[in-house]
């Protein structure tokens, strides 16, 4: 297993509290770097964590784009969680969350988040969020015009925002073209490609269960 490089930020250790906090889907709280698709795209990981005080201050965010299990949310929530330790205001969010949360069964906009916050008010003013799995931009509930107003509001007050996507052919369709200029001014596509790391996590808990490790 490849060692992590010392990091130039004065970081916090983050507890579980501040991972649930930050609405991070449990089964990501552990993930490192390491477990990053190798070449390229591991080491864009460690240069935006090692650089992650100006990354934020420049706003600059990232448009995770592959297949699905290639490392995406994984990708993303190592970043979200750098920015935590080094004391930044992150959320998390999928498009599930908020569709369902934008829906007419939740009025109180996007529903309440810890304290009383609602998750609208989350992801409009957190440093950095992460917005995860959007791959419908047609969704009636939350498509193209909400996501590219989200992130206009954002960039108008200079704050970062990381999206996953498998759609990048969706995303570029001439029916997007707003919502993809939108995306490409707040952030610097990267597509990750490479064996499907879910496959590997459910063969090894095969073969956890059947005695062969």
């Amino acid at each position: 297993m490849t060692d992590e490089p010392a990091l130039s930020t004065e970081r916090r250790k983050l507890q579980d509290a501040d991972l649930q906090r930050a609405n991070i889907p449990e089964a990501f709280w552990r993930v490192k770097t390491n477990k990053v698709q190798e070449g390229k795209v591991r080491d864009l990981v460690f240069r935006y964590r090692r650089e992650i005080v100006n990354m934020l201050a420049t706003s600059s965010g990232v448009l995770f784009t592959g297949e699905e299990g290639v490392g995406k949310t994984s990708a993303a929530v190592c970043l979200l969680k750098e920015a935590m330790a080094a004391n930044f205001n992150c959320y998390f969010v999928t498009h599930t969350e908020i569709k369902e949360l934008s829906s007419e069964r939740f009025p109180s906009l996007y529903g309440s988040g810890a304290d009383g916050i609602t998750v609208k008010r989350y992801i409009e003013t957190a440093e950095l969020v992460v917005l995860d799995g959007f791959n419908d931009f047609g969704d009636k509930e939350y498509g193209a015009i909400q996501l590219e107003e989200l992130l206009m509001r954002r960039a108008s007050q200079r704050l970062t925002t990381i999206m996953t996507t498998r759609s990048a052919e969706t995303l570029r369709h001439q029916k997007n073209r707003t919502l993809y200029e939108a995306v490409t001014y707040c952030m610097v596509p990267v597509l990750i490609e490479g064996k499907n790391m879910r496959d590997e996590i459910r063969k090894e808990k095969d073969d956890r269960v059947k005695g062969r490790i």
